[in-house]
């Protein structure tokens, strides 16, 4: 009966480690809006020196939030 128990609770040990585990990607891949682009493009350029990106999570895509230069 001893071993039965010690597999029972193997069994159910390595249940709850394999379902507690939580679930992550390793990255996404939304599209750029193309303002979005240009103002990075412009950042390399040094035509500008600040750039904020906002995600928009409702339609999977990166957009520009705000774009100058500062300081």
């Amino acid at each position: 009966m001893r071993e039965e128990e010690m597999a029972s609770l193997t069994h159910t040990m390595a249940d709850v480690g394999i379902d507690s585990r939580t679930q992550t990607l390793s990255g996404v891949a939304f599209p750029v809006e193309p303002k979005a682009v240009a103002a990075i493009h412009n950042l390399k350029l040094k035509r500008v020196n600040y750039v904020r990106l906002k995600i928009d999570l409702g339609n999977e895509q990166i957009l520009l939030d705000h774009v100058g230069q500062v300081g």
